[in-house]
């Protein structure tokens, strides 16, 4: 059989939380019992739900990666806009699945 991984990412449960609630998410907990779970994760930018996660998914900071917010400012006209991060334009290093891709393993988010 394949083995396979899942990982999943809940904005705004924390590892405390998960740990003191979890009878409250059967199914969750369920996946926790047979597999692992975080159970100490902090912040690096608190509130700022992309810059963790792509941490996560890279195993690094954003000093590393590049992503420090949810969204970027640019100007134009001299005006200031706030642009959401939509794409890996300005991601700089590798995540997690295309690690897995470039060792020929299929993977998918």
């Amino acid at each position: 059989m394949t083995q396979k991984l899942l990982i999943l990412m809940l904005d705004g449960i924390s590892a405390d939380y998960f740990r003191t609630e979890r009878a409250r998410m059967p199914f969750i907990d369920a996946l926790a019992n047979r597999g692992c779970y975080v159970s100490s994760l902090h912040a690096e930018v608190i509130g700022v739900s992309l810059a963790g996660r792509t941490s996560m998914m890279t195993g690094q900071t954003g000093a590393v990666h590049s992503i420090t917010g949810n969204t970027y400012w640019e100007d134009k006209s001299a005006s200031e806009h706030d642009i959401p991060l939509k794409s890996t334009e300005f991601l700089r290093h590798i995540t997690f699945p295309q690690r897995a891709s470039v060792a020929r393993i299929t993977n998918s988010i």
